[in-house]
């Protein structure tokens, strides 16, 4: 893979790669380290109408939430949601290690 062709995007595209390699990358460093931190579906909405909210002036948030809800990260809610129909039992799946990648 030639690294000139990459590099050479659009200006979009070259701030959309730098922000996935560095904003998105660290973010998911740390929620890797530290779930606690994440946001539940519940949170998020709630914060998105409200930015919606602030950006527009609507004064009449679309999604109200009274109390804030516990969080928990995917895992847990997957389990949460699947566990009073049975459950599911799924085999470990074993993986390679990363192949380091040539891009010369």
């Amino acid at each position: 893979m030639d690294k000139s062709k990459v590099s050479s995007g659009a200006p979009q595209e070259r701030a959309l790669e730098n922000w996935l390699q560095t904003e998105v990358a660290a973010s998911y460093d740390e929620l890797k380290a530290d779930p606690s931190l994440a946001l539940s579906a519940a949170d998020m909405r709630a914060a998105l109408a409200a930015a919606h909210d602030r950006r527009t002036g609507n004064g009449d948030a679309a999604v109200q939430v009274t109390e804030a809800p516990e969080q928990t990260d995917l895992v847990t809610a997957i389990r949460r949601r699947i566990e009073p129909s049975g459950g599911v039992d799924l085999p470990e799946i074993k993986r390679e290690p990363i192949r380091p990648v040539d891009l010369e």
